[in-house]
């Protein structure tokens, strides 16, 4: 019987060619070796939840802007009414709290009545996403008149800046800070004057920038620090703010930092490690040892 394949190739050697194996299937030794026995994968164990009450909480916060729907932000609902401010603020329904009026919260709807006469149906359009537009943050609302043309450059050490973003950060940490949330903080020369979280880092944001509006404080020698990677959008709502700085934990996409030249706003990364980042330099940081830096 002719063999069905063969990998030899050219002619076939004799039958009887010495040191040839005998033809055939070749049976298999009885006591084969014992292959090395490989070490097995640990058992995985889950911890089962059962308290909810720890998990994040997210939720769909209506914003109404004189009397008419304008937005829906889906949020972490602990500071609705700042959320509602600052979200309002960054699109542009108001540019400070002199326009801002009454502030009312209807369970998960906060209705904001505001002042200045604008076109609110495009600004609905806007921020609804029915327009392409992007709303135009920052640019025209920064151009200061006489009487802030001679005021006071933002200017702070490297040392100084360090020392309140650790102190931020570290606060980040201890309210939550491992459990999903996102921070925001304003901070100053001497404090970080207010802290937010959230799922999102544009609404902890629009939390503290709704915070100052309602209470009433100036942004005037204040800077942005935030949790996570700083995108266009973080960029444009500190403009929006006229913060001179922003400060971050982590990167900066192509976006931000292209925005940030433009508006001479200076953006730095990775700001707990010893290797920070200056993705813009809008002039903002001085050296320890330059006497210049704007104190409290």
């Amino acid at each position: 019987m002719s063999r069905p394949y063969t990998y030899l190739k050219g002619q076939r050697p004799a039958a009887h060619a010495p040191n040839r194996p005998p033809a055939g299937p070749h049976p298999l030794p009885l006591n084969p070796a014992t292959p090395p026995s490989r070490p097995q994968p640990q058992a995985r164990t889950y911890a089962r939840m059962t308290d909810l009450s720890t998990l994040p909480d997210q939720r769909a916060v209506t914003i109404e802007i004189n009397g008419c729907p304008s937005g829906v932000v889906t949020c972490a609902p602990d500071a609705p009414k700042e959320l509602a401010v600052g979200w309002a603020f960054a699109w542009g329904y108001l540019d400070g709290a002199a326009e801002l009026g009454k502030v009312t919260l209807h369970g998960d709807r906060v209705s904001l009545m505001v002042d200045g006469g604008r076109d609110l149906d495009r600004l609905q359009r806007l921020s609804s996403g029915w327009e392409e537009i992007a709303p135009r943050f920052g640019h025209e609302h920064h151009q200061h008149d006489d009487d802030e043309a001679d005021d006071e450059p933002f200017r702070i050490t490297e040392g100084r800046l360090s020392l309140i973003a650790d102190r931020a950060f570290e606060r980040f940490k201890e309210d939550r800070g491992d459990d999903g949330f996102l921070h925001a903080a304003l901070a100053d020369f001497e404090v970080v004057r207010c802290i937010a979280r959230d799922l999102d880092a544009r609404a902890a944001i629009d939390k503290v920038i709704g915070w100052s509006l309602l209470e009433g404080v100036e942004l005037d020698g204040a800077f942005l620090l935030v949790r996570g990677t700083v995108t266009r959008q973080i960029v444009q709502r500190a403009l929006r703010a006229r913060l001179a700085l922003v400060v971050s934990d982590e990167l900066a996409t192509r976006e931000a930092v292209q925005t940030a030249r433009e508006a001479s706003l200076t953006v730095v990364g990775r700001a707990l490690g010893p290797d920070r980042l200056l993705f813009h330099d809008g002039g903002h940081i001085l050296p320890d040892h330059d006497t210049a830096a704007t104190t409290a």
